[in-house]
C-alpha cells in the first residue's frame, strides 16, 4: 500500500503561476467524496482549504494511496478554553496550572477518508495526523491535541479507542471536545 502524504500548501504553491497546475489542483480537490456523506467534509477541500492555506489558520495533507485521493486531515494551532472546566481537570491539563481558563493546542481540524480509501484507513489519517503534530511537538513544544467531533455513539467510542478523552461540550457549537495529552 503506497501511501503519499502531499502538503497542499506546496501544490498551492506550485500552482500560484501555473494556469495547467492550477486546474489540476482545483479538480483533485473538487473530487473529494468522503466515506461519510453525512461528515461536512464534502466541500472542506474545494472550497476552505486553500484559504486557510493563505490565511495561515491551518494547514491541510492531502493523502495519497496508490495514487488516489484517499483522505485528507488538517492542523491548527488554536485557544482552548477551558474556563467551564474544574479546576482539578485544568490542573491535570496545565500540568499544575489551574490559574489559566486558556491554553494552546494542536486541533485535528477536519479528517475524512475517501470512498475509495478501504476500511479501516480513518485510523490510518488519524496515526498520520498525530504523528505530524509529535513533530511540531518536538520542535515547539505543547501538551494537548483536540478535536471536534459530532454527538454520535460511534465516534465518540472510535476516538476513545484511539486514546482521545471527553473533555466539554464547545463552547462555540454543538459539538463534543476530545482531547490528548501528548
Amino acid at each position: 500500500m503506497g501511501i503519499l502524504v502531499l502538503p497542499l500548501g506546496d501544490l498551492a504553491k506550485r500552482a500560484e503561476n501555473d494556469s495547467e497546475q492550477s486546474e489540476k489542483l482545483g479538480s483533485l480537490l473538487s473530487s473529494f467524496a468522503p466515506s461519510h456523506e453525512d461528515s461536512g467534509e464534502k466541500t472542506f477541500p474545494s472550497r476552505k482549504a486553500l484559504t486557510f492555506e493563505r490565511l495561515a489558520k491551518s494547514r491541510t495533507f492531502l493523502v495519497m494511496l496508490d495514487g488516489q485521493f484517499a483522505g485528507f486531515f488538517s492542523l491548527a494551532i488554536k485557544s482552548l478554553e477551558l474556563c467551564g472546566l474544574s479546576k482539578t481537570m485544568r490542573k491535570k491539563l496545565m500540568a499544575g496550572d489551574s490559574a489559566n481558563e486558556n491554553t494552546s493546542a494542536f486541533l485535528i481540524g477536519h479528517l475524512a477518508r475517501s470512498t475509495n480509501s478501504p476500511k479501516g484507513f480513518g485510523a490510518r489519517l488519524l496515526d498520520l495526523a498525530m504523528e505530524y503534530i509529535d513533530q511540531a511537538r518536538r520542535i515547539v513544544g505543547g501538551r494537548l491535541a483536540y478535536l471536534d467531533c459530532k454527538d454520535n455513539m460511534r465516534l465518540r467510542s472510535y476516538y476513545e479507542n484511539k486514546g482521545f478523552s471527553f473533555l466539554q461540550k464547545s463552547p462555540n457549537t454543538e459539538l463534543l471536545q476530545y482531547y490528548m495529552v501528548l
